[in-house]
């Protein structure tokens, strides 16, 4: 996957992200391996603590098409994620 973003000030980034998504669906009476891409958005937030920073971004993950008996079934999931980040090396933001 591809990350990339934009620093608006010396202590927030936003950023997009992208690329493939591989899934095994397994159903009461199907199973199979599909794939598909995800793609979202988030930002991140340096904190006033040496090398930690907050995060909340959304993702969005869209598979292949799967015929389940008579039925087309288009899987798509939605994610909400809020998080800290530490980093063991190096600082925020490359700063």
């Amino acid at each position: 996957g591809l990350r990339g973003g934009v620093l608006i000030n010396p202590s927030t980034l936003l950023y997009a992200f992208g690329g493939v998504a591989g899934s095994d669906m397994n159903l009461a009476t199907f199973k199979d391996n599909t794939f598909g891409y995800a793609f979202g958005a988030g930002a991140e937030f340096a904190l006033p603590v040496p090398n930690l920073s907050a995060k909340i971004e959304y993702q969005q993950t869209i598979f292949d098409t799967e015929n389940v008996g008579p039925l087309a079934v288009d899987p798509v999931s939605h994610v909400g994620r809020v998080g800290l980040v530490y980093r063991f090396s190096g600082s925020i933001f490359g700063q």
